[in-house]
């Protein structure tokens, strides 16, 4: 143990560090759960209406996990509303609208993510799939939580002519996406 210590120590002297893991961080089960829950009672209008809602996660005075009132957005943005007063959020939350070839919405998009990390906040994003996908600010990436026909699907989804569909994916990943 003493050992331990002094190599610390040692480290932090010549400042240096002990290598930090790597794993991705995981969303709290309650979180994931609210944002599902959320996520999917907006799809129906989300993909109806064409266009991205958003909002965030957050916790109140009191200390409970709440999701703010959506905004309505566009087909392929949603300007995030300002965080109520009270709340503290820990994470975004979004749609991608209907299915369309046109637009490559079955995966977060670099702005998605880029908006995430700027806003020091991780996020959920629903696509017209189905799929539920969580953005990690520490990791810099996406990774999927539960794959198509997860949440509430558009009926005139089918695989995109985008390429396959991977399970992550980082922020470099995404510009080149």
């Amino acid at each position: 143990m003493n050992r331990l210590i002094v190599l610390v120590f040692c480290l932090f002297a010549l400042g240096l560090s002990l290598p930090q893991p790597t794993a991705h961080a995981a969303p709290e089960d309650e979180v994931v759960a609210l944002a599902k829950k959320t996520l999917n009672g907006l799809q129906k209008n989300s993909i109806k209406g064409r266009r991205e809602y958003c909002g965030y996660i957050a916790r109140d005075r009191n200390k409970a996990l709440v999701a703010t009132r959506a905004r309505g957005g566009t087909q392929a943005s949603c300007m995030m509303p300002p965080v109520p007063s009270g709340l503290v959020p820990i994470a975004t939350y979004h749609t991608h609208g209907a299915f369309d070839l046109g637009y490559d919405n079955e995966t977060p998009s670099y702005q998605d993510l880029r908006s995430d990390i700027d806003a020091d906040l991780n996020g959920f994003i629903a696509t017209p799939g189905g799929r539920l996908w969580f953005s990690d600010k520490e990791s810099r990436s996406v990774r999927i939580i539960c794959g198509a026909r997860c949440l509430i699907t558009d009926p005139s989804y089918s695989e995109t002519r985008h390429g396959p569909i991977e399970e992550s994916y980082s922020l470099k990943d995404l510009a080149r996406r």
